[in-house]
């Protein structure tokens, strides 16, 4: 989330997430808190809100997750 007129602050931090979230796969999170099966990318999220003056913009995505706690 962002304040601002577009989103190009944001892509870079939405990306580097994405790529996380999705190369997590099949992995031991670190501290075995648990593990991830599967992570995929479902599809493309943003929006943007309008607070009195202010305007913030969120940008992400929507993923399907399955894991489990250790």
């Amino acid at each position: 989330i962002a304040r601002g007129s577009d989103y190009n602050e944001l892509a870079p931090v939405a990306s580097a997430i994405r790529t996380a979230l999705v190369s997590a796969n099949g992995e031991v999170i670190t501290g075995s808190v648990g593990t991830v099966f599967t992570c995929q990318y479902e599809r493309g999220f943003s929006m943007v809100e309008n607070e009195q003056t202010k305007q913030f913009r969120h940008l992400g995505g929507e993923f399907r997750i399955q894991a489990q706690a250790a």
